[in-house]
């Protein structure tokens, strides 16, 4: 049985995440943004969202109950495999997820962007047949009911490509 590591972040800004995070910075209410990136057998995803489609809502959290959303949320996220589902056969091991919450996530005034709510995870693997991964199943339409499309920008070996993930048909399919 392998062994999954998972270190959960939560900082209003993460350096790393800044610089991968994928996407425009254009958004469109439901909608998230992915950058998965190869390199060697390993791969890093990258997800982007604003508040609205994970938690239904873009600003800072007004009640308990908005921010009992915004602690689930980060608790799902934390979970690799509430975003994705990778086939067996490819053998890859999640040694890392960050959650990280950008804006005022829980309404208390702690950030210089008081009015939006972004949220970013990042999530590495290692895999022991890379070439294995040929499709990605994504749950996280499941978990994430505001979330209608995942757009992805993704860097094979053969090059980069653009892929929009859509909740009636959450499968990634790399060819």
């Amino acid at each position: 049985m392998k062994r999954i590591w998972f270190a959960l972040i939560c900082f209003p800004t993460t350096e790393s995440l800044a610089q991968s995070a994928p996407g425009s910075e254009i958004w469109t209410p439901g909608v998230g943004h992915l950058a998965i990136e190869f390199s060697g057998s390993d791969f890093l995803v990258t997800l982007k969202a604003p508040g609205d489609a994970i938690v239904g809502f873009d600003h800072p959290a007004r009640s308990d109950e908005e921010r009992a959303q915004v602690a689930a949320a980060v608790s799902e996220l934390s979970k690799p495999e509430t975003v994705l589902a990778i086939p067996y056969d490819a053998g890859c091991t999640a040694w890392a997820a960050n959650v990280v919450l950008n804006g005022d996530a829980f309404g208390k005034g702690l950030t210089v962007e008081p009015d939006h709510l972004e949220i970013r995870a990042e999530y590495h693997f290692r895999c022991d047949a890379v070439d294995a991964l040929t499709t990605m199943q994504f749950p996280f339409f499941s978990h994430f009911p505001s979330t209608n499309v995942l757009r992805a920008d993704v860097k094979l070996k053969t090059g980069e490509r653009a892929f929009e993930i859509k909740r009636t048909e959450p499968v990634l399919v790399f060819e």
